[in-house]
């Protein structure tokens, strides 16, 4: 108890958005439905270890600036995405924890599409939860030494591969086509 202290980001991917613009509120229904199922499901864990182990909180109400501040802080970030083929979190989270001592591990989903370029991280099958839950565990138990060096290389990566070095690349790439 009291150890490890869970913070769930609702971010609204821009499939459930589409959606959400092409059929309208049944699907906004369905969104409601799942953000209801998890809430319940975190009262439930609450319960059980005490209210100060689970937090939700809903990207709406949250600036860049405060997302920052809990990547920085956080000793594990956990990207489960189903569905977004381009996501910048693990980028930003890799970012945010530039200044730390002993840098946090980063696991991701195999459905990103960061998931085969960006080195240093635990892959994960989301729909697998023996695998997330065992990853979570050896990400929460790495050495100080294993965090640094797993860092080094997402932070490289990010830094060098950045969107500016992308698009010229595509236009010198467009330009020999």
């Amino acid at each position: 108890r009291n150890e490890v202290c869970f913070v769930q980001v609702l971010t609204a991917s821009s499939y459930n958005k589409s959606m959400h613009n092409l059929y309208g509120k049944d699907k906004q229904k369905n969104g409601d439905q799942i953000e209801d199922s998890i809430r319940k499901e975190i009262e439930s864990i609450q319960k059980l270890y005490g209210k100060n182990c689970v937090y939700l909180i809903d990207d709406d109400h949250l600036s860049f600036n405060d997302l920052i501040a809990l990547y920085s802080i956080s000793d594990v970030g956990l990207f489960g995405t189903f569905w977004e083929g381009f996501n910048t979190g693990p980028y930003v989270f890799t970012a945010s924890q530039t200044n730390k001592d002993i840098p946090g591990a980063l696991i991701i989903s195999e459905f990103m599409g960061c998931h085969r370029s960006l080195s240093g991280v635990f892959r994960i099958n989301p729909w697998n939860y023996e695998e997330v839950a065992n990853t979570i565990r050896t990400a929460l138990v790495m050495t100080s030494q294993e965090r640094r060096v797993s860092h080094y290389r997402r932070y490289n990566h990010v830094m060098t591969y950045t969107f500016h070095n992308w698009a010229i690349g595509f236009v010198k790439d467009l330009k020999t086509a």
